[in-house]
């Protein structure tokens, strides 16, 4: 009987009340504290492995439990609200500009989707989860109403009309100004060169507004040679319409 006792007080879910304390002396909201706030127990009292499942504090600050699991807030920048699901995601960081980055753009060493990727961002778009990024909350209304998935910015010429148009007349000369880019030469004057050199000058109009210099160098992606088909583009490079 002793050696059962002692198998059924193994097996036996240990109570919340220890662990909601232990949370409570780390702090954080509701007694969740940095450790997170326990999981739901299962239907028998306990949980999948008998004992109180912890978020561990990989990234610091308050946790809150969602549909989908567990979320950093601090990811989010929240720190109070509703409950938020492990799929939730703000506006992904862009990447950093640099001369460097920008000749290399400019000199078509870098696929149109990394071309496409360094203004999306910058326009509010978010990933969606399908290869897709759609307008979000930052994405200014005329660019949402317009596209709500992020155009081809090189391979549509909707999109490259949109950027030209919303690129102040004082910024429209900082390709010159700022890389002292000549422009394409006749023979090189195909949509996707083109749009690039819109692309770019849109970049260099982003920054001079938020009063932002470029630097000289920064990260750059890993560069490809000219594509052998400059109308074509680079392996992957979707159409130009």
């Amino acid at each position: 009987m002793l050696v059962i006792a002692a198998i059924l007080a193994l097996h036996r879910p240990p109570a919340w009340g220890p662990w909601r304390r232990l949370a409570r002396s780390l702090g954080g909201q509701g007694g969740a504290g940095c450790l997170g706030r326990p999981r739901r127990p299962e239907p028998d009292g306990g949980t999948p492995l008998g004992f109180p499942l912890m978020a561990f504090p990989l990234l610091g600050g308050p946790c809150r439990a969602g549909p989908g699991g567990f979320v950093r807030e601090a990811m989010l920048g929240r720190t109070s609200g509703p409950d938020l699901p492990v799929e939730a995601a703000a506006t992904p960081a862009a990447w950093p500009l640099s001369r460097a980055l920008l000749e290399a753009v400019l000199a078509d060493r870098t696929s149109d989707r990394f071309v496409c990727e360094l203004i999306w961002p910058r326009l509010g778009y978010a990933p969606a989860g399908d290869g897709t990024w759609s307008a979000g909350p930052a994405t200014e209304a005329r660019w949402r109403e317009s596209f709500p998935i992020a155009p081809q910015v090189i391979a549509e010429r909707p999109a490259s009309v949109a950027l030209t148009r919303s690129i102040a007349k004082e910024h429209k000369q900082l390709l010159k100004q700022q890389l002292a880019f000549p422009g394409y030469k006749i023979s090189e004057l195909y949509p996707r060169r083109t749009r690039r050199a819109t692309a770019v000058n849109w970049l260099l109009a982003h920054l001079a507004a938020r009063g932002e210099a470029l630097p000289d160098s920064g990260p750059l992606p890993p560069l490809l040679p000219p594509p052998a088909d400059p109308v074509v583009g680079h392996r992957g490079d979707p159409p130009v319409g």
